[in-house]
Order: C-alpha cells, then structure tokens, then sequence
C-alpha cells in the first residue's frame, strides 16, 4: 500500500550558499482515490490553501575540532504558537519540542570533507494500554563535500524501521553549492 509522507527540509544555508532540498508535494486539489487515503486513515482536505503560524527556533552549537576531526553537538527549542501539541512543554499558548544533534566530520583535504549525523526530536508522552510511554524519533544521515558541491542523505524515524512501529519514515535528499567556497577557503 502507498502512504503519504511528509518531508521536511533540513538544510540551512548561509547567505552566501545556494541550496536545494528534495521535497514531494501533491497539491490537495488532485483527486486521489480513496483506497490510497482510507488505509492510512488520512482525510483528504478539500481546501488548497494551507495557513501556518511562525515558530521560534532558539538554538546552540558548540564545535571541537582535532588534527583532521570536528565533532559538532547542537540543541534546538522548536516553539510553536497555534495552541497545545502533544511536545515536552506545552500548554495552551505555546508548545516545545527540544532536538538535538551530533555530527563527526572527518577533513579528507582543504576542500573535501565526510559527514556522519545523528539526531532525536519530536519527543512525547502518550498512554500506550493504560501506562504512560514516552518516545523520540532518532534520525541518521551522512554527506560529503567535495570543493564547492556538498550531497546529504538522511534517513529520518530510524524507530519506524521496525516492525513494532506504525509510523512512516522519510528519505531525504539534499544538495547544496557554495558560490563563494573560494572566497572562504583564502581567509
């Protein structure tokens, strides 16, 4: 059977980087059959137009770097705004979600590099036959850079890889050039 997914893009790109995410979006106004929807129990909206409030992203990072290794941890503070969601904080007003993230990178050159990440996030309580559970999402990818060019994979919901979990995970794909990687590399 064929479930929708949504993919987010995970790429943050500096002023001075161009990049570009894969991401698959159906417009809600192609009628899909039911057989795709109802398996999945997923309405179908009738409406195209799709109204989000902004969110706060309070974040830090912290870098080590030895001989040819960096070792980069970082801490995020998702708020959201559009009332109670099942997250860490919340209350009527706002709610958190916390993500962290670890990412090894290994300098082959001066130019070309090799990434290994992982990460959690989306972390919640919910009552699972009558006992209080709580769950995370672990994420894995890993990337390469070779002069101005940088290709990532990740691979996000690691728990819905197993047959325990209903959940769907995302592949996703991400490309980015650096226009001025020559400009940075002479500083």
């Amino acid at each position: 059977s064929i479930a929708p997914t949504s993919i987010a893009p995970t790429t943050i790109a500096l002023p001075t980087t161009i990049a570009l995410s894969t991401s698959i979006a159906l417009p809600t106004s192609i009628a899909l059959p039911t057989s795709i929807a109802l398996p999945t129990n997923n309405a179908i909206p009738k409406q195209t137009i799709e109204v989000t409030l902004p969110r706060l992203l309070l974040g830090y990072a912290r870098t080590w770097e030895k001989d040819d290794w960096e070792i980069l941890i970082e801490a995020n503070l998702c708020n959201t705004f559009d009332g109670e969601r099942n997250t860490m904080i919340h209350n009527k007003a706002f709610s958190t979600d916390p993500n962290i993230g670890l990412e090894l990178q290994k300098h082959i050159n001066d130019e070309n590099a090799f990434f290994v990440r992982m990460g959690l996030n989306n972390f919640q309580t919910y009552q699972l036959n009558g006992n209080k559970t709580s769950s995370a999402m672990p994420h894995a990818g890993i990337g390469i850079a070779i002069g101005p060019i940088q290709i990532d994979y990740a691979l996000t919901n690691l728990v819905a890889l197993s047959s325990q979990s209903p959940n769907l995970y995302s592949n996703i794909f991400s490309l980015k050039f650096d226009i001025d990687k020559e400009k940075q590399s002479k500083k």
